[in-house]
Formats: C-alpha cells, sequence, structure tokens
C-alpha cells in the first residue's frame, strides 16, 4: 500500500508524577472511570481491560507512592463500590488541569491535538451514516466504544469528537450532571444533537411487564450492550429498579439472565440478534428496531450529544465533519423513527 494513505504523527501522553512516582496516562483514565461509576471493575470493563491487571496496577502505584488512591469496598448487592481518596481527587484533579491547558494552548497557538480517531464514542445509526461516507473520503478512523470509554478517549485527546448518553443514576438527567461534574465546557463544545426513544426490542408484540418478568424469570434470551455504553448503564438502571420493586437482589437478577453477559457494540447488532432469533430481546433505540421489523417497547426518551475538542475545531477534517453532520440531521432526523429533533 501507498505510504502516503497513512497519517502517522507523534503524541507526548500526559503522566502525573507523585512524590517521585510517575502515573501514566491509563492508570489517569482508570481513575478517572472509577470517579464517574463508583466502581474499579466497571472502570476496567469500560475500558476493555482485565479486572485483575487494573487492580494489580492500582495496587503497584499505591505501594510505590506508599497512599491509597482510591478507597474500594468488596461485596454488596454491585460488588461493593470505589471512590478516589482525596490524593485520588487531587491526582484526577492535576491531570484534568493539565488536560485543559494543552487544549487551551492548542487552541491559541492554533494547533490541535493530534487525535488517532475523528470519532469514538456511542453508536449512533444517524452519525454512522456520515464517518461511512466521511471514512472513505479522509481515511480517518471511527470507532464505536460506548459513552464512557469514548469520554476516557476524548479527555486524553485520542479523539476529537465524542457522542455521550450518559444517564445519572441519582438525577435522572442525561450528561449534563457529568459535564458540570468535570467541568468540560473547559474542554469541549458540546452539542445537543437530538432526543431518541430507547426501550426493549423483540420479535413478537410483547409489553413492558411481559419483557422483565420473562428476562428475570429465565424464559427469555437477552442481547446486552457493551459496559461502558449509555444504553448498558440504562439497562442496569432498569434490571435494578426492577428488582427491588420485587423484593430481589440486583445482583442475582443479573446473573439469571440468560444472555446478560453475552455483549455487542451497535444497536444494529442487538436488532440483529433479535431478529436472527439468536436473543428474544435486547435493549437499543426505536429506529432499529423500526427499520429490522421487530416490537419495540418504549423506555426512556434520552438526550444524545456530542462533545468536541476546542484544540480541534479549525481541524479541517473536524469541520468537514459537522458540517456534514449538520446537513444529515436537517434533512433526515424528522423522519427517522424514534428520533426527536431539538430546537
Amino acid at each position: 500500500m501507498n505510504v502516503e494513505h497513512h497519517r502517522i504523527s507523534a503524541r507526548t501522553r500526559i503522566s502525573i508524577v507523585v512524590d517521585g512516582v510517575e502515573l501514566d496516562e491509563d492508570l489517569l483514565r482508570v481513575l478517572l472511570l472509577v470517579d464517574i461509576t463508583g466502581s474499579i471493575n466497571q472502570a476496567a470493563k469500560s475500558l476493555g481491560i482485565p479486572y485483575s491487571r487494573v487492580w494489580e496496577r492500582i495496587a503497584r502505584a499505591e505501594k510505590a507512592i506508599g497512599a491509597k488512591i482510591i478507597d474500594a469496598k468488596r461485596g454488596g448487592s454491585y460488588g461493593g463500590g470505589s471512590k478516589l481518596t482525596s490524593l485520588g481527587k487531587k491526582i484526577l484533579e492535576t491531570y484534568l488541569s493539565e488536560v485543559r491547558s494543552r487544549i487551551e494552548r492548542g487552541y491559541e497557538g492554533g494547533k490541535g491535538c493530534t487525535f488517532t480517531y475523528l470519532y469514538a464514542g456511542s453508536h449512533d445509526p444517524l452519525i454512522e451514516r456520515v464517518l461511512k461516507k466521511l471514512d472513505r473520503e479522509l481515511k480517518r478512523r471511527y470507532a464505536w466504544v460506548g459513552s464512557l470509554k469514548g469520554l476516557s478517549l476524548f479527555i486524553a485527546g485520542q479523539c476529537a469528537v465524542t457522542g455521550i448518553h450518559i444517564l445519572d443514576v441519582d438525577t435522572e438527567e442525561y450528561n449534563d450532571p457529568i459535564i458540570r461534574k468535570f467541568m468540560l465546557e473547559d474542554l469541549a463544545e458540546i452539542k445537543n444533537l437530538f432526543l431518541r426513544r430507547q426501550g426493549f426490542i423483540a420479535r413478537s408484540e410483547r409489553d413492558y411487564e411481559g419483557i422483565v418478568d420473562g428476562l428475570i424469570g429465565g424464559e427469555l434470551r437477552f442481547v446486552n450492550r457493551c459496559w461502558g455504553s449509555g444504553t448498558r448503564m440504562l439497562v442496569d438502571v432498569v434490571l435494578r429498579k426492577e428488582a427491588l420493586r420485587r423484593g430481589l437482589e440486583p445482583r442475582s437478577v443479573t446473573k439469571a439472565i440468560r444472555g446478560y453477559e453475552w455483549e455487542v457494540s451497535t444497536h444494529n447488532e442487538v436488532a440483529n440478534a433479535v431478529k436472527s432469533g439468536v436473543a428474544d430481546v435486547g435493549m437499543g433505540i426505536e429506529y432499529v428496531a423500526r427499520i429490522t421489523g421487530l416490537s419495540f417497547v418504549p423506555v426512556r426518551v434520552e438526550k444524545f450529544d456530542i462533545l468536541v475538542r476546542w484544540d480541534v475545531l479549525n481541524d479541517s477534517e473536524v469541520k468537514h465533519f459537522l458540517e456534514e453532520l449538520d446537513r444529515e440531521i436537517a434533512k433526515s432526523v424528522s423522519s427517522m423513527p424514534g428520533y426527536i429533533a431539538v430546537p
């Protein structure tokens, strides 16, 4: 292959030094996701890294520093919880401050980050349509990695744009709590693209109660989304709520559901698994259910936002992507079932 077809660039990764101990960006991304999810296990799964390796990295860093950076508790209905210690929070604050500083320098100097992906984040069929066209034109990669991993890649400067629909369990708001918590307005321009209806996708007509009872009772086979995706977070919120309503342990419910551990990366894969009969039910957006001729039971309307790093706003590829995305939304969103345009 002609070498001119390859984009080659260098990037300097951020590391934080604590008492002479260097913490690299991979570990800093773990701290970020532990702070978001409250779980080392969920952070590891969101990043696609084995839990044992993450735990080993944390333990090694804490031993070298001589202080705890994560306070982890075992047990509980979801396997315990974890939170950053005061030192861990200070390290994360220092990391995010350095990210902001680099973005500001890049923006003022007219030179943005040398990103690996144009887009990495939550899957969406409309965005996919635009990216497939641009990928042929620009040879710029994209990745469906879910909201949380996409956000961590975005903060680390490995992608220019990310898409998120992150449900905050306490407020039941999408995206805004995490944007406020990590002051993401300082890192990015935030665009609310549209609203989408999420719900259960099934082959035959079923109601909400029938689907939940069928899953918990083991009658129905499930296909799940990957850890860290906004849809997976919604699945777990729904299952926890329904378990508690029935007086059951949430963890016992997820263990009882056939297919809970089977994960796919996109809404299309969920619909295909259900349509082919490999699964009976999945969680996904209404649009993919309708275009594949499947039944849809609404669960929640979600807000889908994209974040664009300030230091790449003037990049020609990023500008081209955003222009094409705006055109596609104006042309198509009103005719796509389950999508709701925003003013």
